[in-house]
């Protein structure tokens, strides 16, 4: 089938030639020096059709690889949906094989539980209480035993007269006993060896009497006087012996305090 056979009249078919009559100029050939002329020639419309097919072809194709892309995407898309139904239906299966009235049982249990275990710690805290006072009460009257000897023991080494021992013992409010169990002063930390000595230094009625030559205090009537006494305690380091003889001390039990 041509391209001009398709027309009702002689007109319409004149009017389509006369359309697809082109020109163009053109050099003759083996003619290099002669003058260009205009050819005529009939246009070919399969051409145009090739032209606007391939035109179509090529857009198609561009089509076709969006398509593919969006396809590809797609199916990632839809692996990663089918490993994340998966995992969930696994999960969902996991869950179904517990039994929520089980589970109910199991944490009431442990609620009554938690309810013995609060009960027990407060009977604990309650026989506790009075432990830590008794503790507390010891502690306590050790630390003044400690601080007691502690006073008599830097008394002796000085040599303090058995008068002033009452004097002595009232420094006790002074002291404590330090984490590491020695004795010391509540304010500034000084041994209690140090705190004596400067105490000592500024009490001269601290400091021991000379004796008259030729007497002897510690024998009367062949029995030792209640001064050879307190100074053999002292030089046993006996705190009970010094107590008992120290004339201001006397008849006073060891540990007792005033006030």
């Amino acid at each position: 089938m041509g391209i001009f056979d398709q027309f009702q009249s002689r007109e319409d078919l004149l009017k389509a030639v006369e359309s697809a009559i082109q020109s163009k100029t053109v050099k003759p050939e083996g003619d290099d020096g002669g003058a260009e002329k205009d050819v005529f020639f009939i246009a070919d419309e399969s051409q145009a059709a090739l032209a606007e097919l391939k035109t179509k072809f090529e857009t198609a194709v561009k089509d076709n690889q969006n398509y593919r892309k969006r396809a590809q995407t797609a199916e990632t898309r839809v692996t990663e949906l089918e490993k994340e139904n998966a995992r969930l239906a696994a999960t969902n299966e996991e869950f179904s094989k517990y039994n929520p009235e089980k589970q109910r049982e199991e944490i009431n249990r442990l609620l009554e539980e938690i309810g013995q275990l609060k009960a027990d710690n407060r009977a604990l805290s309650e026989q506790v209480a009075p432990l830590n006072h008794v503790i507390a009460d010891y502690k306590a009257k050790e630390n003044e035993r400690i601080i007691d000897k502690a006073l008599i023991d830097e008394a002796a080494k000085l040599g303090v007269r058995p008068e002033a021992m009452r004097d002595v013992m009232f420094r006790r409010s002074l002291l404590e006993v330090s984490d590491i169990g020695t004795v010391q002063t509540k304010e500034g930390g000084v041994p209690v060896g140090d705190f004596m000595k400067t105490e000592f230094e500024a009490s001269p009625l601290w400091h021991p009497q000379s004796q008259g030559g030729g007497s002897n205090p510690g024998t009367s009537g062949g029995s030792p006087s209640p001064e050879a006494l307190y100074q053999q305690a002292k030089e046993k380091r006996d705190i009970g012996g010094m107590f008992t003889n120290a004339p201001e001390f006397k008849g006073v039990t060891f540990g007792s305090r005033e006030g």
